[in-house]
């Protein structure tokens, strides 16, 4: 699919709020969270999932004029799709960029030290791979709350199906991250097939089920 660049400008531009508090967020917890961060800490996927929500309701809003306005410039569904799915990707790679930065420049671990925490310089190493959990959420959680509100705009009697689709995935990863210590071998494997089929399936059926969506002006 090639890219518009006026259509990603576009809604580039309706992404641009939430993109900019999400980014203050996910950076200000990076800088200033107390306690050594680790892949299992809840607050950053609060802030993850609300971003991911965010964006879904940005770009969902089916029946507006606008949504009725970029259908009319001869877009075609695949491409609105697209643009939107680009656009949303954009927004959370750059929340998670900077907050990313923040570790990895050692700007987290250079204020620790002048406040004079017992965790750092010793652990800031430890901090690094951090960042790539949450990118890995933001790969699963945002599609799945894109497919959740596409679906809730079908005029089908299942439209909260989408809405269980994201609870379960929520709970699966609450009981993983509680339950799961360490992933070694086998088990390691196993997580990162089903990651990827959950992402893969997600993202196909989002797609499949905004070519049938209804437009309202």
């Amino acid at each position: 699919m090639p890219v518009r660049w006026g259509l990603l400008k576009f809604l580039w531009r309706r992404a641009v709020p939430v993109t900019v508090l999400s980014t203050l967020a996910l950076a200000l917890l990076a800088l200033c969270w107390p306690d050594v961060l680790t892949p299992r800490d809840f607050w950053p996927g609060v802030i993850v999932l609300v971003q991911c929500m965010l964006l879904a309701k940005t770009f969902g809003r089916f029946a507006s004029p606008t949504f009725a306005f970029t259908v009319s410039r001869g877009y075609s569904r695949d491409a609105l799709w697209g643009h939107m799915m680009l656009a949303s990707g954009l927004s959370a790679i750059t929340a998670w960029l900077v907050a990313g930065l923040v570790l990895w420049t050692g700007l987290r671990g250079g204020l620790h030290d002048l406040w004079q925490s017992p965790y750092f310089p010793v652990m800031a190493p430890r901090e690094a791979t951090v960042p790539l959990t949450w990118l890995a959420l933001y790969g699963l959680l945002l599609p799945a709350c894109h497919y959740g509100w596409i679906r809730a705009a079908q005029p089908t009697r299942d439209g909260h199906g989408g809405t269980f689709v994201i609870l379960g995935l929520l709970v699966a990863l609450l009981v993983g991250f509680r339950l799961v210590r360490h992933l070694d071998g086998w088990l390691e494997w196993l997580v990162g097939v089903l990651y990827v089929i959950a992402v893969v399936c997600l993202v196909a059926g989002g797609r499949i089920l905004h070519r049938s969506l209804e437009v309202r002006a």
